[in-house]
């Protein structure tokens, strides 16, 4: 009998042994990926400051769902708030008290939006950069002159994100895309050419991307919903989703899964534009069942 527990109680020992040392390497791990820094010359883009650009800034912010995690003001919230994952405080964008848009330069703006990298060079924290890097110069442009022309909002947003052991698990077995974008860039790399806005199914992939679409779904999964869910759709049932969320069978979509407020603001040939992008993916009907 002793033998069999002192069997087991080395067996345990083990066991208690790799835990520690997966938790160490976890915490180290993530730690460095959470300190390593990024040289990245932000390139010089015009940033207008015409009424039709500022609209169209405050469009992209909106349909971009900036607005959901930074709020309607911009003025900055607690985005992520779990005692076992971690808590993130979206930062304050407006010149307010409190707010980045005190100190940022446009080449600030330029890394944080595009290249997800903040002024001390380190990646941001849970924003969907690696979709907002495909903007043209005129968008990114457009985005930057709206943010700095929002009212300000004086809130002094905690900046000490902090993650706890369940949230670097999750970093560091799954790698959630949009945890540590500037991992997912390729900043060195030649600026992918953006597509003239009009009625394309090139725009439509484009704003695909603007509006985050990926985050949620992946292009397996927009395929198989070509081939299962949204099969026998027309352009005028998307545009209803869209705008209005509903099916074509009249049943109401749930606005906490699909960002309806966000995508009004997209015009009927944008997602005129976005539809016929959907409708080049090939159809996975196999994995709609």
């Amino acid at each position: 009998m002793r033998k069999i527990l002192k069997i087991v109680g080395i067996f345990v020992g083990i066991l208690i042994g790799l835990a520690l040392l997966c938790a160490a390497y976890t915490f180290f791990s993530t730690e460095a990926r959470f300190k390593r820094t990024y040289q990245v010359g932000a390139a010089s883009i015009p940033i207008p400051a015409n009424a039709a650009s500022l609209e169209r800034g405050k469009q992209l912010v909106i349909a971009g769902r900036c607005t959901e995690c930074h709020g309607a003001s911009l003025g900055g919230r607690r985005s992520m708030d779990d005692p076992g994952v971690g808590t993130v405080y979206a930062s304050n964008l407006t010149a307010g008290k409190g707010g980045v848009g005190q100190y940022y330069t446009d080449a600030d703006w330029v890394r944080a939006i595009r290249h997800g990298i903040g002024p001390d060079g380190r990646s941001l924290l849970i924003t969907p950069a690696q979709f907002y890097y495909y903007l043209s110069d005129e968008d990114l442009g457009a985005i930057i002159a709206y943010l700095k022309s929002a009212p300000p909002v004086e809130t002094v947003t905690n900046t000490q994100n902090k993650i706890e052991p369940i949230g670097r698990l999750l970093l560091a077995v799954f790698n959630p895309p949009d945890w540590l974008p500037a991992e997912k860039i390729d900043h060195t790399g030649p600026r992918p050419p953006a597509p003239s806005p009009g009625l394309s199914a090139g725009y439509g992939e484009y704003l695909v991307r603007l509006t985050t679409c990926l985050v949620c779904h992946t292009p397996m999964e927009i395929s198989a919903a070509m081939g299962g869910a949204l099969a026998g759709w027309s352009e005028d049932d998307f545009i209803r989703l869209m705008h209005r969320g509903r099916t074509p069978s009249g049943t109401f979509v749930d606005g906490d899964y699909m960002p309806f407020n966000n995508m009004r603001e997209l015009s009927e040939t944008d997602l005129k534009a976005m539809w016929l992008y959907l409708q080049t993916l090939p159809p996975e009907e196999s994995m709609s069942r």
